[in-house]
């Protein structure tokens, strides 16, 4: 899941796109440019994500989304096309009318939280989880070492499931010094052996 970044669609895997930021960008256009189509279709994620949430998206009510979304987007484009053209001479576009082409070309990867229940709606976690990785680099300019690289990764990604599972951070860290760390400690269906990489005793010493 991406946020429509060009270099990942090289990648041979399926693609899914964060509806946050389609959310915000479909937000500022309600906002700075009057654009209704854009609100429709604000209101139409927000009711998507609603019923899944709820466990109430049946293959009847899958359609119905689909085709209000294509309606939508097409509403949004003959909007457009009934503009001005935004610049002489040039191929350029309105921000609003780059959004509804691409919410248009990428519908499988929009939508594809609604079809497929391990897809989360939005990316937003996985940047929270990396934003630590970005303030170290930004705050000390990197790592010295690649060791010392991964044993900040293995000590975030335990503190960050602990306080997803809403369990004690402090408790799992004293735990982590002692032993190894199972995540079927946090996650009881987890496959038991896939374990936490606990840090090597002497990057722990003071000395």
């Amino acid at each position: 899941m991406s946020d429509h970044f060009k270099g990942y669609n090289r990648l041979p895997v399926k693609h899914a796109y964060c509806n946050a930021h389609h959310a915000r960008e479909l937000k500022a256009l309600v906002k700075y440019d009057g654009e209704l189509w854009a609100a429709e279709m604000r209101g139409l994620l927000a009711a998507m994500l609603k019923c899944k949430r709820a466990d109430r998206l049946s293959d009847k009510l899958r359609e119905h989304f689909s085709c209000r979304y294509d309606d939508i987007l097409q509403a949004g484009l003959n909007y457009h096309n009934s503009l001005p053209v935004f610049k002489v001479g040039s191929n350029a576009k309105r921000t609003g009318h780059n959004l509804a082409l691409r919410l248009q070309e990428k519908k499988e990867g929009v939508l594809m939280f609604m079809y497929n229940w391990e897809v989360p709606f939005t990316n937003n976690l996985a940047e929270q989880a990396l934003r630590p990785v970005k303030t170290q680099q930004k705050v000390s300019g990197g790592y010295r070492t690649e060791r010392g690289a991964q044993t900040f990764a293995a000590i975030r990604s335990l503190i960050s499931t602990v306080r997803k599972n809403g369990l004690n951070v402090l408790d799992f860290i004293k735990l982590a010094l002692d032993r190894r760390v199972s995540l079927s400690m946090v996650l009881p269906n987890f496959q038991p052996q896939l374990l936490l990489p606990a840090p090597q005793a002497p990057l722990l010493n003071s000395s």
